[in-house]
């Protein structure tokens, strides 16, 4: 039987693993999932919200529990610009122009973000916040967790193999604690 603990482990690595083979997928197919700036700001839609947690019985799943969302904002360098804004008197004047160095940054900038979210920065993304109250004693596991996650994050996202590789012995107790936890949290808005 598998403790509680070691399952909560399991699923946390999992996750960030998941989210670093998919920030690695985008990275090395040349796609940003959506990073940039324009007048209100930096956007980047790398982010733990844009994830969705796969159908216990997911055809092709891959013994995957997590696939990503909005790539409606996706774009590759070649139909990558950069617009940039300068005061001409009292207009705004756009201006735009191709930019390899910008473009390299700003996937930097993507796997960054999207880590920073996953270690529970709420200033990284509008779309990601962390307010659902958590007694104080659960903080150092809230912490040791998400070093867990992040931990994955970089082996998956630096190509090197899985400590805890996918077990499909373990899908079925992995999904009954995650749907416990969707149940605990469905009042929370994120």
């Amino acid at each position: 039987a598998t403790s509680p603990q070691s399952l909560l482990k399991y699923l946390y690595y999992r996750f960030g693993y998941e989210c670093g083979t998919i920030q690695r997928a985008l990275t090395d197919g040349g796609i940003s999932w959506g990073t940039y700036e324009d007048p209100l700001g930096y956007h980047c839609n790398a982010h733990a919200n844009n994830l969705v947690l796969l159908a216990e019985d997911a055809k092709d799943h891959n013994e995957t529990f997590l696939a990503p969302l909005d790539l409606d904002m996706s774009f590759t360098e070649d139909n990558f610009v950069l617009s940039y804004y300068t005061l001409d008197g009292k207009n705004v004047k756009k201006s735009e122009k191709k930019d390899s160095d910008k473009w390299a940054l700003y996937l930097k900038q993507e796997v960054t973000g999207f880590m920073k979210t996953l270690a529970g920065d709420m200033e990284s993304s509008t779309g990601v916040t962390n307010i659902a109250p958590i007694p104080r004693e659960m903080l150092p596991l809230k912490t040791a967790l998400r070093d867990v996650m992040l931990r994955a994050f970089w082996d998956a996202y630096s190509k090197k193999k899985a400590v805890y590789p996918a077990d499909p012995k373990l899908r079925k107790p992995a999904y009954a604690l995650l749907k416990m936890a969707l149940i605990m949290t469905s009042n929370n808005i994120a």
